[in-house]
């Protein structure tokens, strides 16, 4: 009995010595490093919720680190070859896709957000915003938003008046309406363009490419397939939503780009009607430089094609990784959680953060025209992330610009386009 009676007090003594191990081991100190953008006022309120993470995580410390943000692309390179990865980091979606080319970062860990599914983490934010902001990469999810902005359409008040509009009845809803309400604001004089109905900056790929998103997605494709394999300009889809795009030119002739070559400049100046690469940072610019226009510009939603996809202007922002280097990694997605945990803070400084929770009375009261931008959010058209994207719509702008000024054909340019894309994308 009594040998009987010491070893249960010797396992007992056992149990309690490894459970004070594991709770010593579980409060082991963990360091980590989280690098950023400068941009103030948010600096502030990123470090103040690293602080109150750190407070309810006493066990685990964050050293946050900003750098400008042309510059920090380079330093998180920098500092993966020297062996001194950041455990996270905060990029523009445009400036992520080299580190996930590269096999630097790692897909979402629910646990780190306390879920049990990436489905989860997914459903923690609007719908389409991970995609919209860069955090969907190649089928998967490696990020979750930071920020979140897009485009809407803009028109001018006046300009539909003195047509016979109404600006508000008649702001073009399908891309149908779109041609014929732009014919009624274009302005010709003696043969020469004095207005264009509307415009796009047809001096470089990226402004082209950006309005022709919600037209191919319209159309049930894209320029590019979600695992960024295999192009898809060769799709009848596509030559619809091509045909469009340079029919403006070509054959509703609403406008010519050799009126206005910078289309918001043209949209201040009053030298176009309608544009469509305005984001709500416009009613500022607009404000400081084109102040006769203010008071005469709407906001509308992006038209959609009649049977077709629900898509508006395209999304961009900028997204939170996590580097595959991290030895921390879960408490690394907890961090980054952290940071995105108080979206009317952000907000109410003007910056969206899509985060499901975030009040829409804040958001009206901070974000110029939230009534048609946030509706539009939900609806925004994302642009896949890739090494190669430059290239990628480079060959798509050649294609537009031989149909419209060497009269080629839409299929047959698109095509060799098409075949072009695909071998960039299997290098």
């Amino acid at each position: 009995m009594k040998r009987t009676v010491l070893l249960v007090l010797a396992l007992m003594l056992i149990g309690l010595l490894g459970w004070a191990g594991g709770a010593q081991e579980g409060a082991k100190e963990i360091k980590l490093l989280h690098y950023g953008h400068t941009q103030p006022p948010f600096d502030g309120l990123i470090a103040r919720n690293i602080d109150n993470f750190m407070a309810d995580n006493p066990n685990i410390k964050v050293e946050y680190v900003t750098f400008a943000d042309p510059d920090l692309q380079e330093k998180i390179l920098t500092s993966v070859a020297g062996g001194e990865a950041p455990d996270s980091f905060t990029i523009a979606a445009s400036r992520a896709a080299v580190f996930l080319e590269k096999d630097l970062c790692v897909t979402i860990d629910p646990a780190g957000f306390g879920k049990n599914t990436v489905e989860e983490v997914v459903n923690m934010w609007q719908s389409g915003a991970l995609k919209a902001a860069g955090g969907f990469f190649k089928g998967e999810y490696y990020g979750i938003p930071h920020e979140l902005s897009n485009y809407c359409a803009w028109l001018n008040k006046a300009h539909f008046t003195e047509a016979g509009l109404d600006p508000e009845k008649d702001a073009p809803k399908t891309w149908e309406q779109f041609a014929a309400v732009g014919k009624k604001l274009t302005i010709d004089e003696g043969g020469v363009r004095k207005r264009n109905g509307f415009g796009v900056n047809f001096k470089t790929p990226g402004f082209v490419m950006n309005v022709s998103y919600p037209l191919l997605y319209g159309k049930g494709v894209g320029l590019v397939n979600d695992t960024v394999s295999k192009g898809l300009l060769d799709q009848p889809g596509a030559v619809e939503a091509v045909s469009t795009f340079t029919g403006w030119i070509l054959e509703d002739k609403i406008w010519d780009p050799g009126l206005v070559t910078d289309d918001r400049e043209g949209f201040g100046n009053e030298l176009l009607s309608i544009f469509l690469t305005g984001g709500a940072w416009y009613w500022g610019v607009m404000k400081s430089e084109y102040p006769d226009t203010y008071d005469k510009a709407k906001v509308f939603p992006y038209p959609r094609y009649k049977d077709g996809e629900d898509f508006g202007g395209i999304g961009y922002g900028y997204s939170t990784y996590v580097t595959k280097a991290s030895e921390n990694q879960k408490q690394a997605w907890m961090v980054a959680d952290a940071i995105a945990s108080t979206p009317d803070d952000f907000i109410a400084e003007g910056l969206f953060q899509p985060r499901i929770g975030y009040s829409e009375q804040v958001a009206k009261d901070n974000l110029p025209s939230w009534d048609v931008f946030g509706a539009e959010l939900k609806h925004a058209s994302p642009r896949p992330l890739t090494q190669y994207y430059e290239e990628l719509i480079a060959l798509y702008f050649k294609a537009v610009s031989e149909i419209v000024y060497e009269g080629k054909a839409v299929k047959a340019a698109l095509d060799q386009a098409n075949a072009k894309i695909n071998a960039v994308l299997s290098q």
